[in-house]
């Protein structure tokens, strides 16, 4: 079979909206760029641990972590406790630990799923940014 070429045009950056804030009129959305071929390796290949015994294990939490503070670029509709919006602050050209702190759990793991298949698959970034993206699925590609 014959490998396709997309000609869809990828841009330089994103913005995705979390699927639970996609119901608001003003929802909080961020707005990212796609990491390297090489920098998805890294991120990648360094999550992986093996021990002395052959095992592996998976250092998700960190792999998350370096992938948004490597490609979160700004947010909108984060506000605080009063309604007064709340910026982003990126440090030596990374997202700040202080920013990525605000963000909740479940939104940082969704968020670092999204950039890692956009970066990975960045012709697909269409249905990647509009639709629900689950390990699962981003596996199998």
């Amino acid at each position: 079979m014959a490998i396709v070429k997309n000609k869809t045009r990828v841009p330089s950056e994103f913005k995705y909206i979390p699927i639970s804030e996609r119901e608001d009129k003003k929802p909080f959305s961020v707005t990212f760029k796609r990491m390297s071929l090489e920098d998805t390796s890294s991120v990648m290949d360094g999550s992986v641990i093996i021990d002395q015994h052959g095992r592996y294990t998976m250092q998700v939490n960190s792999q998350y972590t370096a992938i948004l503070k490597a490609t979160v670029k700004g947010w909108d509709n984060m506000i605080d406790e009063k309604g007064k919006q709340v910026g982003i602050t990126i440090e030596h050209g990374e997202l700040s630990d202080e920013s990525l702190l605000m963000l909740p759990e479940d939104i940082r793991a969704e968020l670092a799923m999204v950039i890692l298949a956009v970066s990975k698959s960045p012709s697909d970034w269409e249905s990647i940014i509009s639709g629900p993206v689950d390990e699962a699925t981003d596996e199998d590609k």
